[in-house]
Order: structure tokens, then C-alpha cells, then sequence
């Protein structure tokens, strides 16, 4: 096996291990959107947004520029506020 298949390998099963994580929190999002939903509490926590990306911002080791990590998670969030939304 060349290099470059070696390395598109790690990519796959990096990106395995991307796709089973989103799955994972996906199915939390769902749970805290119906806590949520049965306390009468808003979908959109501006300070819990806030933390958390501060904290990725911390977590960050430099294999991805802060600006694309960023980009990334306020898909994830957004897409994570509709799940809510939808219940």
C-alpha cells in the first residue's frame, strides 16, 4: 500500500469515527431538546453557545484552523437547534 492510500485510510476511518460521534450526539440533542420541550425551556441557550465554543476554541491543537472549527460546530449547532425545533 502507497502512502497516499495509507493516509486516505486514516481519513476514512477518521471520518467512521466522525460520523458514529454526530450520530451519537445527535441522539442527545434529541433527549435535551424533549427535556426542554417538557420544562418549557427555549431551544437556543445563547450562554451554553458561548461556553462551548469557547471551550473547542481551547481544545483546538492546531490541526484545523480555529476559523474552519468554528464554521464547523455552528453547523453543528444550528443542525442541533432544528432537531430540537422539530419535536
Amino acid at each position: 500500500m502507497d502512502e497516499l492510500t495509507q493516509l486516505r485510510a486514516e481519513i476514512d476511518r477518521i471520518d467512521r469515527t466522525l460520523v458514529a460521534a454526530l450520530n451519537e450526539r445527535g441522539r442527545i440533542v434529541r433527549k435535551i431538546g424533549l427535556y426542554k420541550k417538557a420544562e418549557n425551556l427555549p431551544v437556543f441557550d445563547a450562554s451554553r453557545e458561548t461556553a462551548l465554543l469557547e471551550k473547542l476554541r481551547q481544545l483546538n491543537t492546531g490541526g484545523i484552523s480555529e476559523n474552519a472549527l468554528l464554521q464547523i460546530y455552528q453547523s453543528i449547532l444550528t443542525q442541533s437547534r432544528k432537531i430540537q425545533e422539530d419535536l
